[in-house]
């Protein structure tokens, strides 16, 4: 997001001003990013899955960012992951 708002802070006003975009890597299912989770930080990550009445679909297209900025993504979710992961682990080894 920081790589996108430092591009959109770069760009002329006239081409940003009162417009929106969406921002994404790729659509995941909540499912697919737990497991995704699992996978890389390890057995131990309990999943509770809670049942819902809600059934709306948060699908997006950054397509417009591409095609008006030819920005797209360069980090995955899962390199999301690795970064929390990393933070987590050097914040557990610091002394307090």
């Amino acid at each position: 997001m920081t790589d996108l708002y430092q591009r959109l802070l770069e760009a002329d006003t006239a081409s940003v001003d009162g417009k929106v975009w969406n921002a994404g890597y790729h659509n995941l299912k909540v499912c697919e990013i737990a497991d995704m989770v699992r996978e890389r930080v390890g057995d131990q990550v309990e999943i509770v899955v809670t049942p819902t009445d809600d059934h709306r679909s948060y699908q997006v297209s950054s397509e417009r960012l591409l095609r008006e900025f030819g920005f797209s993504a360069k980090r995955s979710v899962s390199d999301a992951i690795m970064d929390l992961k990393s933070a987590f682990e050097a914040d557990a080894c610091r002394i307090r």
